[in-house]
């Protein structure tokens, strides 16, 4: 029996060992998930409400990945007290309404003036031990004048801390000890036990209570005219700090947690690499995985270029449409725009950088390879690209926009480059491209700068308005200006690789720069393509289309259809002249319907005009409401064809772009009108003398001047048709034709009606050498 019961103390004695070493080997198997994560905010002496803003961005942050303990890093001597108090308030409602444990700590460096209304807030204070910290509101008359606070301000400033000081949960008397010079701060004792008291307090520790305090040290800790100025080992004797760390690991382990960078969004273990050199991220690489197309495993990969070359125009944006949708209807995953243009319209460019954008992106990977350069419109089309490659010595930017035959100033220039600078600030977030350098490249007053985090390795690029002021975080002794306010930015292919827009420089002639980029491609996203890689060029009728729809060849096509039509009207029967004008208006329309600037209604608006002209000079007497009302249709139809509208809005430019691309096509026109009015003073006057021509235009027949002896003009002969004679029309009278009276054959013009050929017509007037019929 006595054996069995030690078998059985000795069975549970071993049972429990095994459940202690079990624990003991869980607790030190325990993941680094479970220690508390905390992230360090830096607090400098010049803090703003800009620097808040990033702040409560970094709380949000915090929340997110699950980061509990947040350390302010508080140093150097606080300005604005409005700014440090708002900081208190937020710090406060993360403590209490968030629960983030709040943490302040002051490096050797320490922390004065406003910044203590912020530390007080924190519910811990720790200090590196050669650190100093108060003095909230300094005695030197310099220093008080510099921060211009009245009494009133100084009294708000003293009841702030203090109540910030109870919210955290320290004593009030040391942070009212820190800013009233008025006040007169003991620390006492008895029987091991201290305290701080005020001035009142300590006449009442010390005569009325038995046994009686005794005062700690020679005097006070601070007397009157003074404030309390501590360092860091004072401030833990006295009860301010809760502990001394000299460094962040020595912090982290007095604090139980592990380090998360809330300024980069990574955790410190996944950043720990073998090397102690600080890992620096490529800035020439793709900004996340998800950017990048994703195609399902085993895919055949095939790459196809497209030329983007010449002018940007609605020519070039629908060629760009056909030819991208043939290659992804052949099967293209990789789809790489070959780049060679200065530039062009703004509204172009717009449609295609949206179409590569928000369309082909997600529907093969996109590439922008800069052949020799992609100015102005050209930049905006590649940036909407996931990738820029660029070819040795080649140019990318100048995106300011400018208008042909003006200038852009003020809110004019502001409206246009306003949309453009969100164009390329979009397409640099989604495709991993510094921002800034973008939006330098449309407006010459952003000066940019590239700045290098300390924290994270890489270099960023800031805006001059808008540079960090951390300079823990960022080294701002060594920043660099890459663009000045007085120049808009363009970049040569290496400073473009250099600063991260352009992801490698390929080099040698266009076979063999070709190859490199596929090369490049391949190597970095572990693909192989399908050779050889096919090259997409515009057709000859989309070139002729580009062609006839710029503004030049439509003041042109403008031009001769007018002539044509003039010279119709003044010459005999059905001819030429009028074959080339419906040529010329057939034309003009076209090209532009294949573009999509004219609409059908717009072109059966221009119809009813014209038919309305025709019906006026060929059938009603006179020029009335149908002549008036065909031209002021066939004015609109011609206007709003200027208008790049869809069929269901009415052609009202509505934006910058717009009114640009409707003035630039009407300033074609009105070169066309003045062309035409020149030609027709020229064809009325001198057609009918030439012997080509003559046949073409009715001209009045001149008998010769007679000369008298004496170099005198003999008088003019009397015309050979009289007012009243009667004749027969031999042609078509619309309203000039050709008549006959008696056996000669004259000119004549009717009063707007139309007579037909072979009808009796009378004279009835004759003025000058016209002779003015009408139908009997």
């Amino acid at each position: 029996m006595l054996l069995w019961k030690l078998l059985m103390i000795r069975t549970i004695v071993i049972f429990a060992l095994l459940i202690c070493f079990c624990q003991s080997a869980a607790v030190s198997a325990k993941p680094a998930e479970m220690v508390q994560k905390g992230g360090f905010i830096e607090v400098e002496e010049d803090f703003s409400h800009d620097d808040l803003e990033e702040i409560r961005g970094l709380a949000d942050m915090a929340g997110e990945h699950e980061v509990k303990t947040l350390v302010f890093r508080f140093s150097g001597r606080g300005q604005s007290f409005e700014n440090f108090a708002e900081l208190a308030h937020a710090i406060d409602r993360w403590a209490e309404k968030e629960h983030f444990r709040t943490v302040a700590y002051i490096p050797a460096e320490g922390a004065r003036g406003m910044a203590l209304t912020a530390v007080f807030a924190c519910r811990e204070i720790i200090v590196d031990k050669f650190a100093q910290l108060g003095e909230v509101i300094p005695t030197a008359a310099a220093s008080r004048k510099e921060m211009s606070l009245s009494a009133a301000d100084e009294q708000s400033v003293i009841k702030k801390i203090v109540s910030f000081a109870r919210a955290g949960g320290h004593n009030p008397l040391l942070a009212q000890a820190m800013a009233d010079k008025q006040m007169v701060l003991y620390q006492i004792s008895r029987a091991g036990k201290r305290k701080l008291v005020d001035q009142e307090g300590y006449q009442q520790h010390i005569t009325e209570e038995q046994p009686p305090w005794k005062m700690v040290g020679r005097g006070p800790l601070v007397g009157s005219g003074e404030v309390l100025l501590l360092d860091g080992q004072e401030a833990l004797e006295i009860g301010l700090a809760d502990v001394l760390a000299g460094d962040d690991e020595e912090l982290a382990d007095v604090l139980g947690i592990r380090w998360f960078d809330l300024y980069s969004g990574t955790d410190q273990e996944s950043k720990e690499q073998d090397t102690s050199e600080p890992v620096i991220k490529d800035a020439n690489s793709i900004a996340s995985p998800s950017e990048k197309a994703v195609f399902p495993e085993g895919t055949s990969h095939k790459a196809v270029f497209i030329e983007c070359a010449e002018m940007v125009d609605e020519g070039l944006y629908e060629s760009i449409k056909r030819r991208t949708e043939t290659a992804l209807a052949d099967g293209a995953t990789y789809i790489i725009y070959e780049m060679d243009t200065f530039g062009g319209r703004v509204d172009s460019a717009h449609k295609i950088y949206q179409y590569i954008l928000q369309e082909v992106s997600k529907k093969a990977h996109t590439a922008a390879y800069i052949r020799t350069k992609a100015i102005s419109a050209g930049a905006l089309i590649s940036v909407a690209c996931q990738d820029i490659i660029m070819k040795e010595n080649t140019q990318i930017g100048d995106c300011a926009p400018i208008m042909m035959g003006g200038t852009l100033e003020g809110v004019e220039r502001e409206k246009i480059e306003s949309p453009l600078r969100s164009f390329f600030e979009a397409a640099a977030k989604a495709n991993g491209y510094p921002a800034a350098l973008c939006k330098a490249m449309v407006t010459v007053a952003i000066e940019v700068y590239r700045i290098k985090n300390r924290r994270t390795g890489q270099y960023e690029y800031f805006e001059g308005d808008n540079l960090p002021r951390n300079a823990r975080v960022y080294d701002l002794a060594g920043k660099e200006l890459i663009d000045t306010k007085d120049e808009l930015l363009t970049l040569d292919a290496d400073l473009a690789y250099k600063y991260g827009l352009a992801r490698t420089v390929v080099e040698g002639l266009d076979v063999q720069a070709r190859e490199e980029v596929l090369a490049y491609l391949e190597e970095r996203d572990e693909v192989t393509f399908d050779q050889p890689a096919q090259i997409l060029k515009t057709n000859w009728s989309e070139e002729l289309v580009r062609m006839l729809t710029s503004p030049t060849v439509t003041g042109i096509l403008f031009m001769v259809a007018l002539l044509g039509i003039y010279a119709e009207l003044n010459s005999p029967g059905v001819g030429l002249p009028g074959a080339v004008a419906v040529a010329a208006l057939l034309v003009l329309f076209g090209s532009k319907y294949l573009i999509g600037m004219a609409n059908w209604w717009e072109i059966a608006v221009f119809a009813i005009g014209m038919g309305l002209m025709m019906m006026e000079i060929f059938v009603i007497p006179g020029f009335g409401v149908a002549g008036i009302s065909g031209v002021l249709l066939m004015v609109f139809a011609i206007g709003a064809m200027m208008v790049g509208n869809p069929p269901d809005e009415l052609p009202i430019p509505a934006s910058p772009l717009d009114w640009e691309l409707f003035e630039r096509n009407l300033w074609g026109l009105m070169t066309g009108f003045l062309g035409f009015c020149v030609f027709a003073y020229f064809i009325g006057r001198y057609f009918p003398r030439l012997p080509l021509t003559s046949r073409l235009v009715l001209a009045m027949r001149k008998d010769p001047v007679e000369v008298r002896a004496g170099g005198a003009a003999a008088p003019a002969p009397e015309p050979k048709v009289r007012v009243g004679q009667e004749g027969v029309s031999v042609s078509e009278l619309r309203p000039s034709g050709i008549a006959r009276f008696g056996k000669e054959r004259f000119n004549v013009v009717t009063r707007g009606e139309l007579i037909e050929a072979g009808r009796k017509i009378k004279v009835v007037v004759i003025e000058g050498n016209s002779i003015v019929v009408k139908e009997l």
